[in-house]
């Protein structure tokens, strides 16, 4: 490694990252020259918007880095934010070594195949459904389950003249059988 190369380690992506990334979306092969165009490019977008996100993160007073400023960087990029990564608390990576090489992943916890296998699927919610109801039909109510049994002339102009009268028939009907 020459002395560029040693200072440069850390701060850009790897030649050998940029083409298994080419190769996942159909690029084969992918020179040398382009990987190393396309690393230093990624390289600086990405910083870019994390020192974005931690201009946001500063702004709102807070000391950890949220997804919300990683959207927000995003959008004031004009970039579409991802969507689907969010996350109220912090997530905990945790750091392993070995063979050279060094990788962050989220501790998950370990499921047991065969139960998951042996347990009865959840049941499916039924379908939302919209029916139709009409309340009056040529201005007479229907007398039918749905509708509210009517009232007799007499109630409803007693109703209409003194209104507190149908309030006070309420609050006793709420009262009863109550301790």
């Amino acid at each position: 490694m020459s002395d560029g190369d040693k200072t440069m380690y850390g701060t850009t992506l790897s030649l050998e990252s940029i083409k298994v990334i080419a190769e996942s979306i159909g690029v084969g092969s992918l020179l040398d020259d382009a990987a190393k165009e396309l690393a230093d490019d990624v390289s600086i977008k990405l910083k870019q918007i994390v020192q974005d996100a931690a201009k946001f993160m500063h702004h709102s007073k807070r000391m950890k880095m949220s997804i919300a400023d990683i959207d927000h960087s995003l959008k004031v990029r004009n970039i579409e934010p991802q969507y689907g990564f969010v996350s109220p608390d912090f997530i905990p990576f945790r750091f392993a070594s070995g063979g050279g090489r060094e990788l962050h992943f989220i501790e998950e916890k370990e499921i047991d195949l065969a139960e998951v296998i042996q347990t009865a699927p959840p049941k499916i919610p039924l379908d939302i459904t919209l029916r139709a109801h009409w309340l009056c039909v040529d201005g007479v109510q229907p007398t039918i389950p749905e509708n509210p049994p009517p009232l007799s002339k007499d109630v409803q102009a007693l109703d209409s003249v003194n209104p507190v009268n149908k309030l006070d028939k309420a609050h006793i009907k709420d009262t009863t059988g109550k301790p």
